[in-house]
């Protein structure tokens, strides 16, 4: 379970890298509101998903340490479904 969680948050943390640095070299100047709100929603998602994390971890199939994962992803997903509004 372990490896399926780390394969789904590399392509997804790959494709919104990839996705955000192709738009700004293409068209840095055209890089518009509708392009941000939508890397917003998947950066929401991806941060979402790391709350398996916390569960993994939890339920042993994981590795680490749960306070440290827990307040690590507690302060992202502030940032980023509090402060980061489109």
């Amino acid at each position: 379970m372990d490896k399926v969680y780390n394969i789904i948050n590399l392509t997804g943390w790959s494709y919104l890298l990839t996705k955000v640095g192709l738009s700004v070299a293409i068209n840095h100047h055209q890089y518009d509101t509708i392009n941000i709100t939508q890397d917003l929603y998947m950066l929401r998602a991806m941060q979402l998903f790391q709350i398996l994390d916390i569960i993994l971890i939890s339920l042993g199939l994981s590795k680490g340490s749960l306070v440290g994962a827990f307040f690590q992803i507690l302060a992202r997903n502030i940032v980023t479904l509090i402060f980061m509004q489109p």
